[in-house]
């Protein structure tokens, strides 16, 4: 019989696409395994364009006296899985409850956070892992069961039906003869830390627009439709387009596959786009740059180096010197290099 393997899989959709090389991985050790996925929120959308998982099962997380009741009927989904295995990528502690009680008699997961009883694999984290890429980080855990694959990088495959809706969402901007689209995403829905000031993207969309054939296309997910919608009506140029709330993540995958290069935060949509293969500049400030950058080589990541960063906050409690330390001219630099490198957008 096929053996059953059950990943309580990240929720943030930048750890979700970091974990797809572990997916991958597994399948090509175990092509007769059968791979569910418990996921919430957008990563849920991410997995189920990954061929490497069979079943995706989506935890809709309630609010008030429904919370528990909710929690209640998702073990009781993951029990009919069966799982002879299951694998926590995720790091909270309860994500190991949920594998414990999911009754996978093998549980392989990290044993921090005092989670270690809950599994019957637990690994421990050392200084290189902790310190490198979370797609090694992720890797490690198929380790327990003789898969010691090498890192690569994370790539997805951007279904027709989202290449069409993308092509209809971008057609205000490539039916007035846009050239090439340079995608913004403003947004960071981990905490302001992260974001970029919007009125320095604002800023660099009126120099992009006036360096050359661009349009820009704001993403994001709802969210972020504040954020796109202020930079939007503070450049007030029609080749600026919000697009924010309005993909889901195979079609956010492909509007920046169709973009020339996307200028974003540390983000979950900055690993899409790598993943698609989409040249971006990413700016950094107060997220470790050696754990969560973009794979690959087509990438510029900006950072400002000051003395309190990488802090890891959500708010900065101080005067966000790391993010305000880098200017839209410097971005702009980054972003004509990459183009003037790139073949025209697909």
């Amino acid at each position: 019989m096929a053996q059953r393997i059950l990943f309580l899989g990240p929720s943030w959709l930048g750890d979700a696409v970091m974990a797809i090389p572990t997916f991958r991985a597994l399948r090509r050790a175990r092509p007769e395994a059968h791979v569910t996925v418990l996921a919430r929120g957008p990563a849920a959308d991410l997995y189920s364009a990954v061929p490497a998982i069979d079943e995706v099962i989506v935890y809709q997380q309630a609010g008030g006296i429904r919370r528990m009741a909710a929690y209640v009927g998702m073990i009781a989904r993951l029990e009919k899985v069966r799982a002879d295995v299951a694998i926590v990528l995720p790091r909270s502690f309860g994500s190991a409850w949920t594998a414990f009680l999911s009754g996978a008699p093998r549980r392989i997961g990290y044993s921090a956070y005092g989670r270690a009883y809950l599994l019957t694999d637990a690994l421990r984290r050392s200084p290189a892992l902790l310190s490198g890429h979370r797609v090694r980080y992720m890797l490690h855990l198929l380790t327990p069961l003789g898969i010691d694959a090498p890192p690569e990088a994370p790539a997805l495959e951007v279904p027709a039906e989202a290449a069409l809706r993308a092509r209809a969402l971008l057609e205000p901007l490539l039916a007035g003869g846009i050239g090439r689209i340079a995608a913004f995403n403003p947004g960071a829905s981990y905490g302001t830390a992260k974001q970029w000031p919007e009125e320095r993207y604002a800023e660099l969309a009126r120099l992009v627009l006036a360096a050359g054939d661009f349009g820009v296309a704001l993403v994001g997910g709802p969210g972020d439709h504040d954020v796109c919608d202020r930079v939007c009506h503070a450049v007030g140029d029609r080749r600026v387009l919000d697009l924010s709330g309005q993909t889901s993540v195979p079609e956010l995958a492909a509007v920046l596959a169709r973009s020339a290069l996307l200028v974003t935060n540390d983000t979950g949509a900055m690993h899409v786009a790598a993943a698609v293969g989409t040249p971006l500049v990413a700016i950094f400030g107060p997220t470790d740059p050696r754990t969560t950058p973009p794979w690959g080589e087509r990438h510029v990541l900006l950072r400002h180096p000051v003395e309190c960063a990488p802090c890891l906050l959500r708010e900065c409690p101080i005067d966000h010197r790391c993010m305000l330390g880098i200017e839209p001219g410097r971005v702009l630099a980054a972003c004509l290099e990459l183009a003037a490198s790139e073949a025209p957008a697909r």
